[in-house]
């Protein structure tokens, strides 16, 4: 009877541990359905998150504030010349100044995100459906991202956390409707590049250079740590370029030399890619397990495939192929290939070949320093075997510079990063491209502080030159040395 008399609004009271621990273990479960139904890929409703060429999110919000960045450097002139000589270059007399401002953006979009600044839960994440936000509908923003600048688009923000579980769709099939839509995002992104270009350069440079009908090549060659990366990554900034990442990466860490069993191969490969083939099996499916490491290099496409539909778009070889004949300029970086086996290549009028070469003793400081895997192959931790593939790239630069009259140049990396502006003027110049302001913005912020990563591009270059001098042992200089005292002779470097 006593039961009966309690009060309606005292029954909470009554609830057993137990009944705690279910209706807790309820509410994560509805929970973690709310999660995953968030992020469902259905016919028509596939969610779009920002993210920037290195993986990076970017969260953008309605009237929320964006940084952006003003670098207003002098450029130097440019003074040098490539010719069977490695490039000299003296920095001209040079200022720049870095400003971030802070600026007030707002996404032209149905979409209303919440105005409150707190991090956001479960109930309370972004959803952009393809049905409710049209591409053409978002405007570009000028961001800067571990400054680093890139192109962006404003769209609502989404939690770190949850973005990861991107990785779940990891295997998501491609359609075509997925490449479809993904090359038209990347056609109307190319064509506003045009109309930036058009008005910096002049319309009739401008239509010469960018003809996709007659492409540019340029191939970068040199050896593992020797400022390539680098190199590259400037190169790619370029809105009109299409970089081949590492062509060669898929057979491992062996040198590839005239005589090796895979030589053909892989000069048939590098001629396939080229003319914009992706048929290498090997390297499809390199690009597959690293398709961030691969792809992000290649700013325009990457960002592309991330906006579009479906991120594995980038893996697709009919995507790669149809994108890649979008551009007027291709650039490719091989550290496996020996410049001798460029040879066949440059029976195509259009392939420049630019071979990079470095003070042997800072590339094995490099290489003994910054990465582990160096180790594990005898022509990356042999100095002999660097000097003797160097000494031969040098015999084959002659003889090739004279059979292909303006079609190579060689190049310092401590000529590069000496005097980054008038180098990568002449570098640009070479490769039939303009420097834009960009560029050279990009020059400036890449040379001008460091990041303590061994992929890192962003470096204090001039400062870097000669840290081998402070981080090898005396002995172990002196082996170097007594391996490459001729190639050191040969490209002008002092032994000590």
């Amino acid at each position: 009877m006593r039961r009966s008399n309690i009060s309606t609004r005292s029954w909470p009271l009554m609830l057993r541990p137990h009944h705690l621990r279910a209706l807790a273990i309820l509410v994560t479960l509805v929970s973690l359905s709310l999660l995953f139904s968030t992020f469902s890929m259905r016919s028509g409703e596939n969610r779009m998150w920002m993210m920037d060429p290195a993986g990076h999110q970017q969260q953008y919000t309605g009237g929320r504030v964006v940084m952006s960045a003003a670098v207003d450097p002098t450029s130097a002139t440019a003074t040098a010349l490539f010719s069977k000589d490695p490039i000299n270059v003296e920095e001209g007399s040079s200022s720049s100044s870095v400003s971030f401002t802070l600026t007030t953006t707002t996404a032209a979009s149905s979409v209303q995100p919440s105005k409150r600044n707190h991090k956001l839960g479960v109930g309370e994440v972004y959803q952009i459906t393809r049905k409710s936000l049209k591409l053409s509908h978002l405007h570009p923003a000028a961001v800067v991202k571990n400054q680093i600048k890139t192109q962006g688009f404003i769209l609502p923000a989404a939690p770190s956390a949850l973005l990861k579980t991107r990785n779940l769709f990891h295997n998501r099939t491609v359609t075509q409707d997925d490449i479809n839509d993904t090359l038209a995002l990347l056609s109307r992104r190319l064509e506003d590049t045009k109309q930036e270009l058009s008005a910096e350069v002049g319309v009739e440079q401008h239509v010469n250079y960018w003809n996709v009908t007659h492409p540019r090549r340029l191939l970068i060659v040199t050896s593992w740590r020797s400022g390539s990366t680098f190199l590259g990554q400037i190169l790619s900034e370029h809105p009109g370029v299409y970089n081949h990442y590492e062509p060669l990466m898929h057979v491992g860490l062996e040198q590839i030399r005239p005589g090796d069993a895979r030589a053909d191969s892989a000069v048939q490969h590098l001629q396939d890619l080229l003319r914009c083939k992706y048929s290498n099996e090997d390297f499809l499916k390199k690009i597959q397990e690293s398709m961030q490491d691969m792809l992000s290099h290649n700013a325009q496409v990457w960002q592309a495939c991330v906006l579009g539909p479906n991120r594995n778009v980038c893996s697709a070889s009919n995507f790669l192929e149809e994108a890649c004949h979008r551009f007027p300029t291709m650039t490719m970086k091989m550290v496996r290939l020996r410049l001798n086996l460029t040879r066949q290549l440059l029976d195509d009028p259009s392939v420049k070949v630019l071979y990079l070469v470095r003070d042997p003793r800072a590339t094995m400081n490099s290489r003994l320093s910054s990465v582990k895997w160096c180790s594990q192959s005898i022509d990356c931790i042999d100095p002999g075997r660097l000097c003797a593939d160097i000494q031969n790239d040098l015999d084959a630069f002659e003889s090739l510079s004279s059979e292909f009259p303006d079609r190579l140049a060689l190049i310092k990396y401590e000529t590069m990063a000496k005097s980054p502006h008038s180098t990568f003027r002449a570098i640009f110049d070479f490769a039939g491209l303009f420097y834009t302001r960009k560029i050279r913005d990009e020059v400036e912020k890449h040379t001008s502080r460091d990041e303590n990563h061994p992929w890192s591009t962003v470096r204090k270059s001039a400062e870097r030159v000669d840290l081998w001098r402070q981080k090898l042992d005396s002995k172990s200089i002196s082996d170097i040395q007594s391996v490459c005292s001729n190639v050191l002779v040969r490209l002008g470097y002092s032994q000590l």
